[in-house]
Order: structure tokens, then sequence, then C-alpha cells
């Protein structure tokens, strides 16, 4: 598949923007720090309510990215990445191409990784300008900016232990009844009474 190079696109992309129209669709990003300057950063794309299209290219800022250095995404999707060109000067990109053919189907798309390798003590700021595309014949029907990732809500707490009531000793009978241990008591008691009452006459004789 040959990709157009877009690269003074870039240039151009912050007076479309202004231009373009509020759409359901777009791209959601989760970025994570590798430590040493190094990158990932992880989208899901969202074709809800876009313009038909079939590939998308996302721009990385030349100011804060020094190197893009990989670039995964789903096997029916082919990829490709472009450095920054200072002297142009032009930002980053990757770029996918879906292999589906036709449009993209409606709905969210995951699996697509891009490592990166930022500037010396400079933290990304997250946000990337994105274009959506039709490759044939080529026209870019949407751009926009990608949108942290909402986490899942965190769980509800667990509830409260369930207090267990010690029982009084008015029911102390009840509990030794329905364990089966009140006949054996009452057997205890009448043998100390019988006890007590042979006592007595011994006495009286």
């Amino acid at each position: 598949m040959i990709h157009r190079h877009r690269a003074l696109a870039g240039g151009l992309l912050s007076l479309a923007l202004c231009f373009a129209p509020a759409a359901q669709a777009g791209i959601q990003y989760q970025l994570t720090s590798q430590g040493s300057d190094l990158w990932t950063v992880d989208y899901t794309l969202d074709s809800t309510g876009a313009p038909a299209f079939d590939e998308f290219t996302i721009y990385f800022d030349r100011t804060q990215v020094q190197e893009i250095t990989s670039f995964t995404a789903p096997a029916d999707w082919d990829t490709l990445f472009e450095q920054a060109d200072t002297q142009l000067p032009a930002d980053g990109f990757v770029d996918a191409l879906y292999l589906g053919g036709g449009a993209l189907p409606a709905g969210p798309f995951g699996g697509f990784s891009v490592g990166f390798k930022a500037f010396a003590g400079m933290a990304p700021t997250g946000r990337q300008t994105f274009e959506f595309v039709v490759s044939d014949p080529f026209a870019v029907v949407q751009t926009g900016l990608t949108d942290l990732a909402s986490l899942p809500p965190p769980p509800p707490p667990p509830p409260p232990p369930v207090p267990v009531p010690v029982p009084e000793t008015g029911t102390l009978a009840l509990v030794l009844a329905g364990l089966g241990l009140l006949p054996v008591a009452m057997r205890r008691g009448s043998g100390a009474r019988h006890e007590q009452t042979r006592t007595r006459m011994g006495e009286l004789a």
C-alpha cells in the first residue's frame, strides 16, 4: 500500500481545526511513562458518527517528541510512521490504513500503540492532532484532537460486616434446646434433686 506523505499538512491543521464540525467520533489515548524519556501511548479509535473513512493519521509535536520508535496495530491494518523534519519544519506522524475493504465499520477499535522518545526532561502534553482520511481518492474528512481515555469508575466499597448478636440469658434455654442439649441439662438437674432427697431421708432416719 502506498501512503501519501503529508508532512506539510501538520503546519496547516491548527487553522483547519477552527472550522472542523463537531462529531461523536474521535480517538482516545492513554499515556504511560517507560522511564528514561521513553513513553508509550495507547489509542482507541471510535468511528461512531464519523464520515466514511478507511485511514487515520496522528501527529507528534516536533517540539516535544524526539523520535517515534514503534507503531503496532491489529492485523487488519497497514501502518507506517514518519519522523519529524525540523528543516521543513513538520511534525512526525503515524498512519494506519484499514485493510478490511471499504470504509471502517462503526464502533470502537483498540490495539493501537506507539512508542516514542521525548526530549530530555520534557513530559508530553498528551493531546495530539489527528485526521480521518479516505485513501482513494485521497481526502481528509475529519480533523480533531485526541482525548484522554476515561478510567473505569472504582468498584463500590464492600458492605459492612453484619454484627452477630450475643444471646441473652433468657434465650439460652432456647439455644440449648435447638442444639439438643436441653434434655441433658434437665437430667443433670433432676439427678441433683434426687441426691438432695436421699441425703435428707438419711438424716431423718
